[in-house]
This record gives C-alpha cells, structure tokens and sequence, in this order.
C-alpha cells in the first residue's frame, strides 16, 4: 500500500499487519510517496511508480534500497516518457514486458530485463 509522506507497506492478507516498509527518497533525502505500485508476475519485485522514474524492489529485501529506472533522459528532453507515473501492468502473457501509463496521457511498454531500453511507444 502506498500513501501520502509514507513508505511503501507490505500488509499481511491473514492478520492485516504491516510485514515489512520499502522506502524512497529523493534528493535531499526527504521521503517520496509512490503514485502507483504492482508485482512482477512471480511476485520477487514490487514496482513503483514516481514523477519520470519507476523504483523496482526486491520483495525479501525491505528497506531503502531499489533500482531506479528512468522514464526520460530529463526533464526538458524530448525523449522518452513524461508525466507521473499513474499505472503499472504485466499482461497474463508476459513475464518481462510492461506497460507504463502516465497523468500525461503516454503510455510506454518497457522490458524490465533492460531497464533503459524502451520497448514501443503507444
């Protein structure tokens, strides 16, 4: 679960306790708040969607560290994706290409085995 000025929480589907926290932070060390979130299809990553960045963690690994992925080169460039990320989706078929949606109407297919490389752009 994600929320305003708080990490990311792991929720246990049996007893409804927090199990373990991913956290992210920005620049200046201040805590980000993820705008979306989803599992890879085996479950071992959580994928979390920011402003122009996904922050991918492994699940038996909480805590501060993930790998980020870029959306964009920058802000001003015009490559790549722009906007905050609003949706993540693995389709049934696919274990390593996903789909990226964006408040800015884009919507991008990524491979996560290749976190820079853009799949297609629909």
């Amino acid at each position: 679960a994600s929320a305003k000025d708080q990490p990311l929480h792991l929720f246990d589907a049996y007893t409804g306790k927090v199990r373990c926290s991913y956290r992210t932070y920005d620049a200046v060390d201040n805590l980000e708040s993820a705008q979306s979130v989803t599992f890879t299809p085996d479950g071992e990553r959580i994928l979390a969607g920011f402003n122009r960045y996904i922050k991918m963690f492994h699940t038996n690994v909480p805590g501060r560290e993930y790998d980020t992925m870029r959306l964009g080169k920058s802000r001003y460039s015009k490559d790549g994706q722009k906007g905050i990320v609003s949706a993540i989706s693995y389709p049934t078929s696919s274990r390593n290409v996903f789909a990226v949606g964006t408040y800015a109407g884009s919507l991008y297919l990524y491979d996560d085995r290749v976190p820079s490389a853009i799949a297609a752009d629909i």
